[in-house]
């Protein structure tokens, strides 16, 4: 199949990797903002092209044209349209369907904002599929728009294995100490700026309390600036205990948090939810952030305090891949329950696979291949 990928895959390009392996032939059209971390392309098995002025994306002639050379050119079979939110590809994706063309589009919303507007319900109501990122998404969708039936679930980031995930799993620290070590993130580990992301990653209400608890927090990313003198307090109060480590490159991430033995889903303090635009906030508890998929894949048990993540929450009881925490004094005793963290341990290895991006790849080219049918059969028969 020749697959068009249209959007934004910022840091997380090496997933369609997976497509390749399975025999598509890949040409990709970018409307990201910046340049894009495509690793795993240098190779030569994916046509890379990018839509680089504001004119030709939103309003230029020229549009059509290229277009139309492409899906020619490449042979295209199907239109994949996925979304980084701010990747303008829901405008691209609009003058996709306008130009009426004979190939299905699908849309992907791997992130949204929580409000209504327009140009996402076209684009959601006239795409020919679409694929959300959990179930609870869905829901949100078909509330808010009345989204049709044809649509898949398939979460929209995890890791490659073959590429993110080392044979061999470094030895666990507590092995070597006897102590207990949780690592997070304290800001996106790909964003610049001390700034960024704060009220998301504000977790420093809970890095106190297993600091004083005698547990060790491993943090990576940037502190942001509102964070750093009471980092810089915590520090000088439990310098054996706190280790803060910076930027770790994404395809190293399952290596390194590999050591640790739980990771911390960062979540909003109550103090900050009026900080936190209602719509951010809403769509934060359908959420999946990459990092649980990361943890999954390193085999590290992850914990949450109730009531942030909906769909976190779900999977992580479904599956026993970790807790649930209602206050502190319930979280330290799970951190110091050896039993009960060796049992999600074994289910991690059991059942991590079912979020890799290789099982992820195979019903999304399946789900592929139904829509691309349906439309040829559709076409036959008028």
């Amino acid at each position: 199949m020749n697959i068009l990928i249209v959007g934004g895959l910022a840091t997380n390009g090496s997933r369609l990797k997976q497509f390749h392996n399975r025999g598509c032939r890949l040409t990709y059209l970018s409307t990201w903002y910046f340049v894009e971390a495509l690793w795993d392309f240098q190779d030569g098995t994916l046509i890379y092209e990018h839509f680089s002025d504001e004119d030709e994306l939103m309003g230029g002639n020229n549009f059509e044209n290229r277009v139309d050379e492409l899906i020619k050119r490449d042979k295209i079979d199907l239109i994949y349209c996925i979304l980084n939110h701010g990747d303008r590809s829901n405008e691209f994706t609009k003058r996709l369907i306008e130009m009426q063309l004979n190939i299905p589009i699908i849309r992907h919303y791997k992130e949204h904002l929580c409000k209504f507007d327009e140009l996402e319900r076209q684009v959601l109501l006239e795409t020919d599929a679409q694929i959300y990122e959990n179930t609870e998404s869905y829901h949100y969708f078909k509330e808010q728009y009345g989204v049709g039936d044809n649509y898949l679930i398939a979460l929209g980031d995890p890791p490659q294995y073959v590429t993110f995930v080392p044979e061999k799993m470094p030895p666990l620290l507590s092995d070597k100490d006897g102590e207990i070590h949780v690592v997070s993130f304290t800001s996106n580990n790909n964003c610049f700026g001390k700034g960024a992301d704060y009220g998301r990653y504000a977790i420093e209400e809970i890095v106190e309390v297993l600091l004083v608890s005698d547990i060790h927090v491993h943090l990576y990313g940037n502190i942001p600036e509102q964070c750093v003198p009471l980092y810089d307090d915590l520090a000088n109060r439990f310098p054996a205990y706190l280790h803060i480590h910076g930027f770790v490159d994404s395809r190293t991430t399952c290596k390194i948090v590999g050591q640790y033995d739980w990771g911390l889903i960062y979540s909003h303090p109550k103090k900050l939810w009026g900080f936190l635009e209602k719509e951010k906030w809403h769509f934060n508890r359908l959420n999946s952030p990459g990092k649980m998929a990361q943890y999954i894949a390193a085999n590290v048990p992850f914990f949450l305090k109730r009531g942030i993540y909906n769909f976190m929450e779900r999977t992580l009881i479904e599956n026993g891949f970790g807790f649930i925490f209602d206050d502190y004094d319930d979280l330290i005793k799970h951190l110091r329950d050896r039993r009960t963290w060796r049992y999600y341990r074994e289910n991690l290895k059991l059942y991590k696979h079912r979020f890799s991006m290789e099982a992820q790849a195979d019903k999304m080219l399946n789900f592929f291949k139904t829509v691309k049918d349906r439309r040829t059969n559709v076409q036959l028969f008028r």
